[in-house]
């Protein structure tokens, strides 16, 4: 892993890099944390999925997005009414800006992009996931509307290329309804899409929450991150 930087409205912004050992025109994934950014046990599972992307023959960043806010990650700072609305757009602004700095580097591929989101991210990737270079957008457990007033709408899931979703299916953070609410708008729109709901799964870090409700597994991350590379390979 390595610090990549990019500018977005005038602001420098670091992120995380997963590189493959070699390789030219290489596919690449941008990668939006959610409430907790990195920390436990988010942080874990996000950088073990991108180090198998990268060794799978894929360039994924992880954007420090909440920084071009100074947001503290959690979910008072996050979904802060004062600003809210100003606060999302910007995060969807720099990930959007994550695409193009993605492509500029070093071996990327022009066009050939994808979103991944979890958990808040995923709902920033949804509202993201219209440019013309992303192929694909993957979101694992995303709400499709926030306290903060930001909503996923047919409309937006109409636009949107190539989706997959996982979801576990005792969540009580963010709930399953929400994904099958999602696949029945992109069935309408006729928009590819996979949605894999887990049995005995929640929300990451929900058992810690509502003890003693299941989290998300190593066993589903697993299963999901294979899923993805499978979904990310044939659209990407």
């Amino acid at each position: 892993m390595t610090t990549s930087t990019f500018v977005s409205n005038g602001q420098s912004i670091s992120g995380e890099l997963f590189s493959p050992s070699s390789g030219s025109s290489l596919p690449t994934v941008v990668v939006a944390y959610g409430t907790e950014g990195l920390n436990m046990p988010f942080g874990k599972l996000i950088r073990d999925f991108c180090s198998t992307l990268a060794a799978n023959g894929f360039l994924a960043f992880i954007p420090d997005y909440f920084s071009s806010t100074r947001t503290k990650p959690g979910f008072e700072s996050v979904f802060d009414p004062n600003g809210a609305h100003a606060r999302f757009d910007q995060w969807i602004t720099v990930l959007n800006d994550s695409i193009d700095h993605t492509q500029s580097l070093t071996g990327a591929a022009t066009g050939r992009t994808a979103f991944v989101g979890f958990s808040l991210g995923g709902h920033l990737v949804l509202r993201s996931g219209a440019g013309p270079s992303v192929k694909a957008v993957i979101d694992f457990f995303g709400p499709i509307a926030t306290s903060a007033g930001s909503n996923i709408t047919l409309s937006i899931a109409g636009n949107l290329p190539a989706v997959q979703i996982h979801h576990g299916k005792e969540d009580k953070i963010v709930h399953y309804s929400d994904s099958e609410t999602l696949e029945g708008w992109l069935k309408s729109k006729s928009v590819p899409y996979e949605l894999w709901g887990y049995d005995s799964n929640g929300h990451p870090g929900q058992e810690n929450i509502f003890p003693p409700g299941p989290g998300w597994s190593y066993q589903s991350q697993a299963l999901a991150t294979t899923r993805s590379i499978q979904f990310l390979s044939a659209h990407v």
